[in-house]
């Protein structure tokens, strides 16, 4: 989404060599509660809502490609997930900017739903722990994005890249554990939260893809 900014004319009556200090911003648990806590009114549907709009992102819009899938979680199956089938995001990327708050790639362009770099981390408003699996350039690696002790969010690589060994499609699968309180809102809440997507062809109360 294209991310406008707005200045403005201020006049301020200034000394004849002033010395302005900006605004900072430390990087403190508490902020990150705010991210995760307060950003959402509505958590599960917003979690439902920002995985699966950037799973379509990364799909490329063609008649032909896979369509994400998505996961919801049951009692047999406490887990819910959404895969792409993009290019996949890279090690570099996942490493360096993947966690960075307020960063996001898609904020220069109108044809992507996201951009300001807090949707990707919005399982933080549910649970402390999130999966992910990248394939991408033929690799596939494993990363476990979680609050460490301090509440600081954090990555750490399970799996470097590793070449693929078989037919395997590249893309993105993001996935967590919901608590069991949560899982018959995901199964309440999941067709009007992704109902103005296009191509869902149906829900379907274990896994569905549009």
């Amino acid at each position: 989404m294209l991310l406008e900014t707005t200045t403005h004319d201020v006049t301020v009556s200034l000394p004849t060599t002033p010395t302005v200090h900006k605004a900072t911003v430390a990087a403190t648990a508490h902020l990150f509660s705010m991210f995760a806590d307060h950003t959402y009114s509505d958590p599960v549907t917003a979690v439902l809502r920002e995985y699966v709009a950037n799973a379509i992102d990364a799909t490329p819009n063609t008649p032909d490609h896979p369509r994400p899938v998505v996961t919801l979680p049951t009692e047999l199956n406490p887990t819910y997930s959404v895969q792409d089938f993009g290019p996949g995001m890279s090690h570099e990327f996942m490493t360096t900017t993947f966690l960075a708050y307020s960063t996001s790639t898609k904020s220069t362009s109108n044809d992507q739903i996201g951009g300001f770099g807090i949707g990707s981390k919005a399982a933080f408003a549910l649970v402390d722990q999130f999966t992910i699996i990248s394939v991408h350039d033929n690799k596939t690696a494993i990363y476990s994005v979680f609050k460490d002790e301090n509440g600081i969010p954090s990555i750490v690589t399970l799996q470097s890249p590793t070449p693929v060994t078989d037919p395997t499609p590249s893309g993105v699968t993001v996935s967590f554990p919901i608590p069991a309180n949560l899982i018959p809102q995901f199964q309440t809440k999941a067709p009007i939260a992704l109902g103005n997507f296009p191509d869902l062809p149906g829900i379907d109360p274990v896994e569905y893809s549009f």
